[in-house]
C-alpha cells in the first residue's frame, strides 16, 4: 500500500459513531495523521437496528478521506449469527 497520505475528517463524526485508527503514523504537524498501510481506519456506528447502523456508518465514512481510500461495500450485508449465552 502507498503510505504517507494525510488523513482528513476524523473527529467530524456524530455522537453515534466512533473511528478507530490502525494503519496510521503521526505527521510533522501537531495532530496530523498520515496513512501507513493496511487498514487505516474502522468506522463503527450505532443505530436502533442493523440497517440503520450500516447506513449511518457508510454516511460517516464519507467524512474521512485520504488519497487512494478504499471502503468495503459488503459491511453489514451478512450479520453475524446470534450467540447463545449461559449463566453460571
Amino acid at each position: 500500500f502507498p503510505t504517507g497520505f494525510p488523513i482528513h475528517g476524523i473527529g467530524n463524526q456524530g455522537r453515534d459513531t466512533q473511528v478507530f485508527v490502525g494503519g496510521v503514523k503521526s505527521g510533522e504537524q501537531p495532530g496530523e495523521l498520515l496513512t501507513n498501510g493496511g487498514r487505516v481506519a474502522v468506522v463503527v456506528s450505532h443505530g436502533p437496528d442493523l440497517p440503520t447502523a450500516v447506513q449511518l456508518a457508510y454516511a460517516e465514512v464519507e467524512l474521512v478521506y485520504f488519497q487512494d481510500k478504499y471502503v468495503r461495500p459488503d459491511i453489514g450485508q451478512r450479520p453475524a449469527p446470534l450467540l447463545e449465552t449461559s449463566a453460571y
